[in-house]
């Protein structure tokens, strides 16, 4: 009876083992996807905090900053990106509408800023 306990016991604990494993390697093929929209969130909330304190002056590279880390979709989603035409929409709306900020250049408004958080939306609607 003893011997059963412990042979149960020890069963559960490298299934536990090998459970964390298996999670562990799942969670892993979604790390840049990840990184990237927490990047993309940390950089646009940065944009709009200084658009709305009106340091004018830190616009310009948190916009540059943005359009980077959008032009890491493709790699950070490459299955999606070269399979779903709504998702490569998705994409080119919101590094259009970084675009259409960058252009901003010397305008402190909250428009753009808007307009992006707004093609984030529209993808976590399609995607969550």
């Amino acid at each position: 009876m003893v011997k059963t306990l412990l042979f149960a016991a020890a069963l559960l604990l490298s299934g536990a083992f090998a459970g964390n494993e298996v999670a562990r390697f799942a969670a892993a093929r979604h790390q840049p996807a990840r990184a990237v929209m927490l990047l993309a969130k940390f950089h646009l909330d940065r944009l709009s905090a200084a658009v709305k304190s009106g340091q004018c002056g830190t616009v310009p590279q948190e916009r540059e900053r943005l359009l980077g880390i959008y032009k890491e979709i493709p790699a950070a989603f490459p299955m999606t990106y070269a399979q779903d035409a709504r998702f490569r929409s998705r994409a080119d709306d919101l590094r259009n509408a970084v675009h259409a900020e960058l252009q901003m250049s010397g305008d402190c408004s909250s428009a753009g800023v808007k307009d992006i958080d707004d093609a984030c939306e529209a993808c976590h609607r399609d995607y969550r």
